[in-house]
């Protein structure tokens, strides 16, 4: 049987949205397991017990290098963005999922997810994008506006254990260390 872990990256402020999305995921899939990357202390405001059986792991346990830059130059928003990558490889280095899928707080999980499963024994990573036909018409927004939002939504990721997946993890994150803005005008829209 294979390892399955879910996680997601907050603030505090959605932690509350990170649990409704893991109390979906787990109605539908028990066999997973749910990590919260929190971005801020827990500082006694909440509750432990109240997220169980999810685990929630502070940023700052991830020893993320560069963790005090990212946080003096990143939005809040930013940093839960810029988290991602790094959270997923200590993910995959302390507890050796053979799948590992990202959501967003804001995912509510309706239905299964054995065809995600399923395109995870062929594929090393499943990514969502913005569009996969060329847009041309007159209509907004253009593929233009979209292409500044990136090809892909980081919304939804989807990984298996492998040495691409490693690979694409440690680009990844080696760019959001300082490239990870809401800055439209530049083509930035964060990861």
């Amino acid at each position: 049987m294979s390892k399955k872990i879910a996680y997601t990256v907050c603030s505090a402020n959605h932690l509350a949205y990170a649990k409704t999305m893991a109390d979906s995921l787990l109605e539908k899939h028990p066999e997973y397991t749910v990590f919260i990357g929190l971005i801020d202390r827990r500082e006694h405001r909440f509750d432990d017990s109240f997220f169980h059986p999810h685990i929630i792991i502070e940023a700052e346990a991830l020893n993320i290098d560069s963790f005090e830059k990212m946080s003096d130059q990143y939005t809040i928003i930013e940093l839960n963005c810029a988290i991602k990558p790094f959270m997923a490889q200590y993910l995959f280095k302390h507890h050796s999922p053979d799948i590992l899928l990202y959501f967003d707080t804001d995912i509510f999980i309706y239905h299964s997810l054995e065809s995600i499963e399923a395109a995870l024994k062929q594929n090393d990573i499943l990514l969502t994008p913005h569009f996969s036909q060329p847009v041309n018409d007159d209509k907004e927004p253009r593929e233009r506006d979209m292409l500044r939002s990136g090809l892909y939504n980081a919304g939804f990721i989807g990984m298996k254990k492998s040495e691409t997946a490693s690979l694409f993890l440690q680009w990844w994150s080696d760019r959001l260390i300082d490239q990870c803005y809401y800055n439209f005008a530049e083509g930035m829209g964060v990861d």
